[in-house]
């Protein structure tokens, strides 16, 4: 059963899967999402984001906050380690893993 996202989502991973990954490359993209952000019309409202890179081994490559402090606190980090550890489980982006999950009734 596929609810034409999920393939679509699956399709995507595959192409976008890194040959390889340095922490130069995680440097790179952490400051490209930084940048993109900080240009975006949520942070000009003030909100925030955390941001966390990490190898599959768990090390850090990248981390860091934009916006305002009150906006972005620990339970973001929580939330940061729960994608994390669910990307490394399944191979998949949280994203896929939770309309998979929905498509088959299962959340």
């Amino acid at each position: 059963m596929d609810d034409g996202i999920t393939g679509l989502l699956l399709a995507e991973e595959n192409d976008l899967r890194f040959p390889r990954f340095t922490s130069e490359d995680a440097y790179t993209l952490g400051q490209h999402i930084r940048k993109r952000f900080k240009g975006s019309q949520r942070c000009s409202k003030g909100k925030g984001i955390a941001i966390a890179v990490k190898s599959v081994a768990g090390h850090i490559l990248y981390a860091c906050t934009v916006g305002e402090c009150g906006d972005v606190n620990l339970e973001y980090w929580t939330s940061i380690e729960g994608m994390i550890a669910t990307v490394i489980k399944t191979g998949h982006s949280t994203y896929y893993v939770e309309r998979n999950l929905t498509l088959h009734g299962k959340l």
